[in-house]
């Protein structure tokens, strides 16, 4: 089952605090899957409940497996005050 989870920044400067493995295939760039690999204590992202292992389905409300490698970074990246990520755990239900 996936899970909304909705990350928010007191400033648009501050950091989500974590760190994401992308793999993509290699004819069109898409990508094939998106995993939470690092989560920093105290974080936006820890504060959030996502963790390390976690897989990310869509992030503003975007499929992640419909963009590129680049597009995926840039939605991760913008500097929205909110950020939604829709994910599951692995193995588990989140």
């Amino acid at each position: 089952m996936r899970k909304q989870i909705t990350l928010r920044r007191s400033a648009p400067s501050e950091r989500l605090g974590l760190g994401i493995a992308i793999e993509s295939d290699d004819d069109d760039n898409k990508v094939v899957c998106v995993r939470v690999e690092q989560v920093d204590p105290c974080s936006i992202a820890s504060r959030s409940g996502l963790q390390v292992g976690d897989r990310v389905w869509s992030v503003a409300g975007t499929d992640v497996h419909q963009c590129t490698r680049n597009e995926c970074l840039s939605l991760l990246q913008q500097p929205a005050m909110t950020v939604t990520m829709t994910v599951t755990r692995q193995n588990k239900l989140v």
